[in-house]
């Protein structure tokens, strides 16, 4: 018996995306689930998933524009991965950017496994004040209904930032 190579059909990007999606979306709500059950805080569940990286040697450094935006942009995508680009917005005003994400469905998505957006966004204000803080780069994020809002700024320019809710 002679053996065949069988060519995988490889997704396109938004192929990609729309699979992924739901199955991010399961996954975390699980996760938040299991750290809700086990008794934790939203923040404690984000210092847990941030351990392994934060194991790791993590240099401090003094962010500038250009790296303030590319986390900016960075962050973006990332909740236009999981909440589908036409819900998230970026925008900056001089040196603060502003990511605005609609949750309507992903709240929904939550309330399967019992988890609020509240506890999302706890959760995901410590994971970004973990990856910032050493970088020079303050987050702060709130609730307003459903939608999230997350600023970024450098250190040195927070007189003026929102408080994390």
């Amino acid at each position: 018996m002679a053996t065949q190579n069988i060519p995988v059909d490889i997704l396109s990007v938004k192929q990609a995306v729309s699979w992924l999606q739901p199955h991010i979306t399961t996954w975390t709500g699980y996760a938040f689930a299991l750290a809700q059950k086990a008794g934790l805080s939203p923040e404690a569940a984000a210092r847990i998933f941030m351990q392994p990286v934060l194991d790791e040697k993590q240099t401090a450094f003094q962010a500038d524009e250009a790296q303030l935006e590319q986390q900016a942009k960075q962050n973006a995508t990332m909740m236009a991965l999981l909440h589908g680009a036409d819900n998230v917005h970026l925008e900056r005003d001089g040196d603060t950017w502003l990511l605005k994400a609609a949750l309507g469905d992903f709240k929904q998505k939550l309330e399967v496994w019992d988890v609020s957006l509240e506890f999302f966004a706890g959760w995901l204000g410590e994971q970004a004040r973990l990856i910032g803080e050493p970088k020079g780069i303050t987050y702060s994020s709130w609730l307003e209904g459903d939608t999230l809002y997350m600023q970024l700024r450098l250190k040195s320019h927070t007189s003026h930032c929102f408080q994390a809710v």
